[in-house]
């Protein structure tokens, strides 16, 4: 994924590192892009950087491999723009991808933050019942729960039995989630 706001380029690549995954940031200088920082978290197999997404002061990265609620169930990172670093403020993980094994949910496969809000894909969630990897969004609110906190807002499923992989591809515009 390769992504640019403002001045800073972002280029994700998701087998570096043994598949751990890293973001690479690149900031323009007199139309010359200069190495900045490189992102790095979480372990072997992670694929930190499958999606990515920036607007204002917030960075978010999805990690579809993070096994920290099972096998493949996902994580997305946040990180705030301050103090020119890149500092993490919140690794969030699924509050139920537990639920029928949470085998590959795939949760941070898409991410995307547009001023007060953040809506992150899980398209591998069998959010219907009976309806393998129908697909959850899971959006979130700035301030909700507190200062700077990113609180569950509320939670996004296709309403048919025969949906497949929502939350795959992910939009804001103008407060609307496409």
């Amino acid at each position: 994924t390769i992504k640019m706001y403002k001045e800073y380029i972002f280029i994700s690549s998701i087998n570096d590192n043994n598949r751990r995954g890293s973001v690479f940031i690149y900031k323009m200088l007199n139309n010359v892009p200069l190495f900045y920082t490189k992102l790095s978290p979480g372990n072997a197999n992670d694929y930190f950087g499958t999606s990515l997404s920036f607007d204002g002061n917030y960075l978010v990265i999805g990690s579809i491999g993070d096994d920290t609620n099972g096998t493949d169930t996902g994580a997305v990172y946040l990180y705030e723009f301050k103090d020119e670093k890149f500092n993490l403020l919140k690794k969030m993980v699924a509050d139920d991808s537990t639920n029928n094994g949470g085998i590959t949910d795939g949760y941070g496969t898409s991410v995307c933050i547009s001023n007060n809000l953040l809506v992150i894909g899980a398209p591998g969630n069998d959010s219907i019942q009976k309806a393998r990897n129908s697909g959850k969004l899971y959006v979130y609110e700035k301030d909700n729960g507190g200062v700077n906190n990113w609180g569950l807002l509320t939670k996004i499923m296709p309403d048919q039995l025969d949906a497949q992989l929502g939350g795959s591809a992910i939009e804001i515009y103008d407060e609307t989630i496409y």
